[in-house]
């Protein structure tokens, strides 16, 4: 299984923007599947969003074959 973690911020393309914008999430995750071949993908999510399940239904309409929250909130110490 390959895990995607959009959950972290991108400092190189845009800091939190794949995890936090439901187009960007499911970009993300399809050019993961597209490149993944046979291999399930697992996307982190990230708890930094007021709707997750926004985030959520867009990575699973992109073809995630797993979703995995992420349980810290920027600025929880963990």
């Amino acid at each position: 299984m390959i895990e995607v973690n959009i959950s972290c911020p991108n400092v190189k393309a845009g800091g939190l923007a794949y995890g936090t914008r439901p187009e960007l999430a499911a970009e993300v995750t399809a050019v993961a599947k597209a490149h993944a071949g046979r291999v399930p993908v697992m996307v982190k999510l990230s708890p930094n969003v007021t709707d997750v399940t926004e985030i959520a239904r867009a990575v699973a309409g992109a073809g995630a074959d797993a979703l995995s929250p992420h349980q810290h909130p920027a600025g929880d110490a963990h």
